[in-house]
Parts: structure tokens; C-alpha cells; sequence
């Protein structure tokens, strides 16, 4: 009876311990796929590129757009 009370034990302290670490795990990866989406969303899909650059432009009296590097043109 003893034995049998230890190995229930032993089972049950095993279960608590494998539902944490798989509720960890499965938070981290929550966690994970939500900063990707955010940084996916914020980095990549407003510049396809996949860099970032700063422009100089300015509108010119006629309405063209004018940027510093490229001599100009329509925009």
C-alpha cells in the first residue's frame, strides 16, 4: 500500500512538473510568434526592401518632388 502511494506520488509530481514546463514552453513560443508578427510588421512590410533609409526631398513650385541624391524628377 505504501509503494503504491509513493509511485502516485512520484506520478503526480511528475505530471505538475511536465504541465509546467509544457505551459512554459508553449507561452515562450506564444511570445515568440507575437514579437516575429510585430517585428515583421513594423520592419519588413512597411519597407520591402529590408532597409531603412532617410530622404531629403522637398516639393519644388511646380510639384515635382525633389531628393537629394537622384538630380530630381517627378514623384
Amino acid at each position: 500500500m505504501v509503494l503504491l502511494q509513493r509511485v502516485g506520488a512520484c506520478l503526480l509530481a511528475f505530471t505538475g512538473l511536465s504541465l509546467l514546463l509544457w505551459s512554459s514552453v508553449l507561452a515562450l513560443g506564444i511570445f515568440v510568434t507575437v514579437f516575429a508578427v510585430v517585428w515583421l510588421a513594423t520592419t519588413f512590410f512597411n519597407n520591402p526592401t529590408g532597409y531603412r533609409h532617410i530622404r531629403d526631398c522637398s516639393v519644388d513650385v511646380d510639384d515635382s518632388v525633389i531628393c537629394a541624391g537622384d538630380g530630381g524628377g517627378e514623384g
